[in-house]
């Protein structure tokens, strides 16, 4: 590297370190931005993959490779270049090494990638009460810091529903016994939309509409979900209701898929058992599904508008809806 491009790449660091500074010159991050946009561009597709989301538009490299971009990805781009004004603080042109070298090494490296999990779904690092588990713990744990679906976590640790349930129950239960529950659940903080699809790294987070902190719009914006769950609840039929019920129940009665299906056995419920066509405990899960499904259409007649305005989806319904049998029962325990 010649003595005049140091210069111009120690100054070009020195502005774009600058810049990071409230106050400081934004216009070298947007230079930054147009330099290095393939980089950028190519770096944020692998650390925020496209989701499949409808609303996208396609970015052409150089080399001719398309890239879908999303609102998530372009977000990723702005946190990315954000990150390099930091970085750029710690370049000095050592041993000859170009700023262009330095910051995609940087971008490109292990602790970028790290540093992104934690800015987006907080430090995975397990507490020493959940280290004292195990490591199938530790595993789970990080599992539901990143939001990994049930199904995602049973199928990377082969693991029963059963097995699943009972660590996360133990889990929720040590870390409720040093009051380090916040770091699974922070329903105050967390809008009720934006659900993702199955599979994805959202949180179902659970909402407890009597919280005490929560803001007056968002309880305001709670009640009126937990109004529709209720009406939605309603038009399901007795057997309907009754297995859901059975399926959610709060964590100090917590029925297994054999418990759900003996209890259905009984005399008294049987006939729910034959309406539902369930002829085994495994059949319970599909039953469920199937159930949220066409709740999922029913509240796409009566509820359109709620649902776009929240962006709740499958997922989505399914959780405010567990939730909300889930408080039901709590409630019933507790009279």
């Amino acid at each position: 590297m010649t003595s005049s491009n140091y210069s111009e790449d120690i100054e070009f660091a020195r502005r774009l370190c600058a810049s990071k500074d409230t106050g400081g010159d934004k216009t070298v991050q947007g230079e930054f931005l147009d330099k290095y946009k393939d980089e950028l561009y190519f770096i944020a597709s692998k650390l925020c993959r496209y989701t499949g989301s409808s609303e996208f538009w396609n970015f052409q490299t150089e080399s001719g490779f398309s890239i879908r971009v999303d609102d998530d990805i372009s977000h990723c781009i702005i946190w990315l270049v954000k990150k390099a004004a930091v970085k750029s603080c710690k370049y000095l042109g050592d041993r000859g090494a170009a700023f262009a070298t330095f910051i995609k090494v940087v971008l490109n490296s292990d602790w970028t990638k790290t540093d992104w999990i934690r800015n987006t779904k907080g430090d995975l690092r397990a507490p020493k009460p959940i280290k004292e588990m195990g490591e199938e713990y530790i595993k789970l744990y990080q599992y539901l810091r990143k939001g990994e679906s049930e199904n995602i976590v049973m199928s990377k640790m082969n693991i029963s529903l059963d097995d699943y349930d009972y660590m996360r129950s133990e889990i929720e239960d040590k870390l409720s016994l040093y009051n380090m529950l916040d770091l699974l659940r922070k329903p105050q903080h967390v809008p009720i939309g934006t659900y993702g699809e199955e599979g994805s790294e959202e949180n179902d987070t659970e909402f407890d509409v009597e919280d005490p902190e929560l803001t007056p719009d968002q309880h305001a914006e709670l009640e009126e979900v937990n109004s529709m769950c209720e009406a939605l609840f309603s038009l399901l039929t007795t057997p309907e209701q009754k297995l859901l019920t059975l399926y959610w129940t709060p964590m100090q009665v917590k029925l297994s898929v054999e418990d759900i299906f003996d209890t259905l056995s009984l005399p008294s419920f049987s006939e729910y058992k034959d309406i539902l066509s369930i002829h085994s405990p495994e059949d319970i899960y599909s039953r469920v599904d199937e159930i949220i499904r066409n709740t999922m259409k029913m509240a796409e007649r009566e509820y359109s508008g709620m649902l776009s305005d929240h962006k709740i989806d499958n997922k989505g319904i399914k959780t405010i809806l567990r939730n909300f049998i889930k408080n039901f029962n709590h409630e019933r325990l507790e009279v």
